[in-house]
């Protein structure tokens, strides 16, 4: 399968390994500053599989719910993820803001170079919901 393998920093590092057949990429992000593992399934998928998977997360992905940035930025990693700006500096430490709707269009602006027409589009972030199928989402129905 091959080997697990890092890039070490503190503040935008990065750890891949297998798992099974399939690999876990170990990441921070302004959602989990912490860190968090994301799955690959296959790296061997041909394009109509990939667009199959792709179409399939239209239903429900944690992406689907709201504005997640994440951006290099000098020795450190600016993001705003949930009405949440983070800035995880080089040193690793986190520094998380909350931002109000004012705060996130001047952050998509003045920190990444967004247009203010294009910023005023993008819609308000939704509260996400547990995955279709999931024992949250039966509980939550009174299934389970």
């Amino acid at each position: 399968m091959g080997e697990a393998m890092k890039v070490e920093h503190p503040a935008w590092g990065v750890r891949v390994r297998p798992d099974g057949a399939k690999w876990l990429v170990w990441w921070r992000s302004p959602l989990a500053p912490d860190g968090f593992d994301c799955r690959i399934d296959s790296l061997e998928d041909d394009i109509a599989s990939f667009r199959q998977f792709h179409e399939n997360s239209r239903t429900w992905s944690p992406f689907n719910f709201g504005l997640s940035v994440r951006l290099l930025r000098g020795d450190g990693v600016i993001g705003l993820s949930q009405g949440l700006r983070a800035d995880i500096r080089g040193d690793g430490s986190v520094h998380t803001t909350p931002l109000d709707h004012a705060g996130r269009i001047a952050f998509l602006m003045d920190e990444l170079g967004v247009s203010e027409s294009f910023a005023a589009k993008i819609p308000e972030d939704e509260p996400m919901t547990p995955p279709p199928g999931s024992a949250t989402a039966a509980r939550i129905a009174g299934r389970g």
